[in-house]
């Protein structure tokens, strides 16, 4: 692994959930993500996955380790630095989609680069090119009820893609489709993320699909492993 292409780095992270009952999650978990790089984390229901990916994404804070971004300590969830990199740097995309339904499709898209300031025009723009390229500009004046399933979990991707993140974090992306949905939602995945060289980490428990990536994590015994690296 070339370290100069890492981007995040989580070393000895250890989180414990503390309901109603205390339950350990994570303990002293690694993990190394670089660039460009396709990473698919296949793991039983309960085991962390999401954890695993709040801790990333700055939604949540781990409980000891470290966690650093591009080689800076990442932040507190809570900061103001966290928010911009959550909005700059990170693309989100989870499984019931968390689109704007009083929203078009062209202003769903559009969003993040709305929230960073940018003028609805200049961002309309990019929204309709990024449609463009996935030639679904012709869904850009639907509302979201108008979509399908599938349509609905390719806008919401396009979403998150669409300010060029330096890491998009998909939770179960396709875990409520049917086969050939989830399967063009996960080539999108693949294509357009290539196309940007932003890394991407998927949880799923679709093993077929996670073959296309370049590596296979899971977590196992409150540790993060490997379970395929075809690199």
């Amino acid at each position: 692994m070339d370290d100069s292409n890492v981007i995040i780095s989580l070393r000895s992270l250890s989180y414990a959930y503390t309901g109603y009952k205390r339950q350990q999650i994570l303990d002293c978990a690694d993990l190394h993500i670089c660039q460009g790089e396709l990473i698919a984390l296949v793991a039983p229901s309960g085991s962390g996955k999401s954890t695993l990916l709040h801790i990333i994404g700055l939604l949540d804070k781990a409980d000891k380790g470290q966690y650093f971004i591009n080689g800076q300590e990442a932040p507190i969830p809570t900061s103001n630095h966290a928010a911009r990199l959550r909005n700059q740097q990170f693309g989100f995309v989870f499984q019931f989609h968390h689109l704007i339904s009083e929203c078009h499709v062209l202003d769903n898209i559009a969003m993040p680069l709305l929230i960073q300031g940018k003028s609805k025009k200049n961002a309309r723009k990019q929204a309709m090119q990024s449609l463009e390229i996935l030639n679904l500009q012709h869904y850009a004046m639907r509302h979201i009820n108008q979509l399908s399933g599938g349509e609905q979990q390719r806008i919401a991707i396009l979403r998150a893609l669409i300010h060029y993140p330096m890491l998009i974090l998909a939770d179960e992306p396709t875990g409520n489709l049917d086969p050939d949905n989830a399967e063009l939602v996960f080539d999108l995945f693949v294509t357009y993320a290539k196309h940007q060289q932003s890394a991407v980490l998927i949880a799923t428990h679709n093993y077929d699909l996670a073959k296309k990536c370049d590596r296979i994590i899971t977590i196992a015994h409150r540790k993060i492993e490997i379970f395929d690296d075809k690199r």
